[in-house]
């Protein structure tokens, strides 16, 4: 195989060496051009099955808030052994990038291995944290990311619509979201006020007159009268913006 013909500074060189598309065991060697008798030679393993493997220290975060983890990254084989040979980059990143970012989107592993901290975004949901780099099977780790608390309330129909049908029983849902947003999932005890607004509370009757979340939602139902005219809907709790229809 031809050679490089390099200019050692200082006594040293640093190089580095791509890897086959197949295991393999290389030899590298370097001589000297005015003396090739002194020279050395190195043996090189390209292993195939190497993946990367993810750890996340914390088993979930709140969104919107100042949270970080620390995310450790590691080069192992199929049998799950650290390769400790192993000194490339990684290229860190999350399923959607409004669930956080990382200090350093590219770290360097040394002796297989690394650290990076994720600072959490506003979204709240269930997405990956990934590691690639060439060569290697890519790594993941799931990212569980939960609502901020409960901010706002707000009521929309059950099938989404618009309009309330007059002469009918339509079924209604109030909903509590974070700060951000989020469906306010882990908020099982918000208790607040359902009413009519008083110039339109002629226009139909609720089923109930209060509701409490469970898992950020409760539903109810109005019995529209027969006579046309608006629906003005409030929900509320003290502390909360309200929520309106």
């Amino acid at each position: 195989t031809p050679g490089y013909q390099v200019t050692v500074k200082e006594g040293t060189v640093d190089f580095r060496v791509l890897s086959s598309v197949e295991e393999a065991t290389g030899t590298i060697t370097a001589a000297l051009t005015e003396q090739p008798d002194l020279s050395t030679v190195a043996s090189l393993n390209s292993v195939d099955g190497l993946s990367l493997q993810v750890a996340l220290s914390e088993p979930y975060l709140f969104a919107g808030s100042t949270d970080s983890e620390t995310v450790g990254i590691a080069v192992v084989d199929a049998n799950g052994v650290l390769q400790t040979g192993f000194q490339g980059d990684v290229v860190l990143s999350p399923s959607d990038p409004n669930y956080g970012s990382f200090d350093a989107e590219t770290i360097s592993l040394i002796q297989g291995a690394g650290t990076a901290v994720f600072t959490v975004g506003t979204l709240a949901g269930t997405g990956s944290l990934l590691a690639e780099s060439t060569g290697l099977e890519v790594g993941s780790a799931s990212l569980e990311v939960k609502p901020g608390e409960t901010y706002e309330l707000r009521i929309r129909k059950e099938d989404g619509a618009s309009r309330a049908q007059a002469g009918e029983v339509e079924r209604f849902v109030v909903e509590g979201y974070d700060a951000n947003g989020n469906l306010a999932t882990t908020d099982s005890t918000t208790s607040g006020t359902l009413r009519l607004t008083e110039l339109t509370e002629d226009f139909g009757t609720l089923s109930k007159s209060s509701f409490t979340l469970n898992q950020g939602s409760d539903d109810f139902s109005v019995n529209v009268g027969e006579v046309s005219g608006e629906l003005h809907l409030v929900a509320s709790v003290s502390g909360l913006l309200a929520g309106v229809w």
